[in-house]
């Protein structure tokens, strides 16, 4: 059993010429994940700021890592949408972006 443990805690950790690139694409996903946030927002004619930008795309994010529904179904719905209203944002145009970037970020996954 020792054995096991021990072989799958080497298996865990990069080799160290790796550990660069790996840190260089997860910053480059998280960059564009805010970008798409941030420009969604921007497409609706309203604008974020770089924090609420990131903030934006770290709360669903979060809500996800808490199963209490299927892929955060309803639960991430209702995050980003409280998000953006503390934003600012009317009820409405909170309400279609939440829709459309859970359309766009959710269901065109599944159906791809």
């Amino acid at each position: 059993m020792a054995d096991l443990v021990s072989a799958f805690r080497k298996g865990m950790w990069p080799r160290r010429e790796r550990v660069i690139p790996i840190l260089g694409f997860t910053a480059m996903i998280w960059l564009l994940e805010t970008l798409w946030i941030f420009l969604l927002v921007h497409g609706f004619g309203k604008a974020l700021t770089p924090s609420e930008a990131v903030f934006m795309t770290m709360v669903p994010l979060l809500a996800t890592a808490f199963p209490l529904t299927p892929s955060g179904a309803g639960v991430v719905e209702l995050t980003l949408f409280s998000c953006l209203r503390v934003a600012g944002l009317d009820a409405s145009l909170a309400a279609s972006i939440t829709l459309l970037n859970r359309f766009i970020d959710y269901w065109f996954h599944i159906g791809a």
